[in-house]
């Protein structure tokens, strides 16, 4: 597995950069992909996701400087900013969408570790995607897969205003508390910290 970071980066130039490398890895021109980017504010729908979901009229977004994709992965509605880490992942899986379910729930152990090694404890929730601390999301995920090559990825919480999720109900899930890692711990932590983690957590891993 090969990791990119591109720091900061708006998504829609991160988005048509994922299907760059979703063709590179379908032609294996490349190995599997981890891309890591914070976001300035946007909102994304999934392929299933309800309108109803988002709180406030566009209008308001534009007034907020907020962005707004509706897309293809998995998902409902969701929200980034900086001080989030997202994380695509351009991976080949041999079973293409049979796998997918084995491939998120093994993202997901690794979040947990990474968690884990800032002393906080990460769980799943039945029948639920992503990762929680008790009752309060850290982690969302949100996966699409185009003929074995799976992108889009995971959304980790570190050091973002929370406050921006007021303006959704955070994976369609009404009344859903969202959390960070900074929130958990009570003190700063730098993005860049979390990161040099992940990444080695991920290289472990894989």
């Amino acid at each position: 597995m090969e990791i990119i970071d591109l720091g900061k980066k708006g998504f829609l130039e991160t988005y048509q950069l994922q299907k760059f490398y979703v063709e590179k890895r379908r032609n294996n021109e490349i190995s599997d992909l981890l891309i890591l980017v914070e976001h300035p504010p946007v909102i994304t729908i999934g392929r299933d996701g309800k309108m109803e979901n988002l709180l406030v009229p566009m209008a308001k977004l534009k007034e907020l400087g907020i962005e707004f994709y509706q897309i293809e992965r998995g998902g409902d509605i969701t929200l980034h900013n900086y001080g989030q880490l997202v994380g695509y992942l351009i991976f080949y899986l041999k079973n293409g969408f049979w796998e997918m379910k084995k491939f998120i729930i093994y993202i997901e152990d690794l979040i947990i570790s990474l968690l884990k090694s800032f002393g906080i404890n990460g769980e799943k929730k039945e029948k639920l995607i992503g990762v929680f601390v008790n009752d309060k999301k850290i982690c969302s995920f949100g996966m699409a897969i185009d003929k074995n090559i799976t992108f889009h990825g995971f959304a980790l919480n570190v050091n973002n205003d929370l406050s921006y999720f007021q303006l959704i109900n955070p994976c369609g899930i009404k009344g859903l508390k969202i959390t960070s890692i900074k929130e958990e711990l009570k003190k700063d932590i730098s993005v860049e910290e979390v990161k040099k983690e992940l990444t080695k957590i991920f290289k472990n891993g894989f």
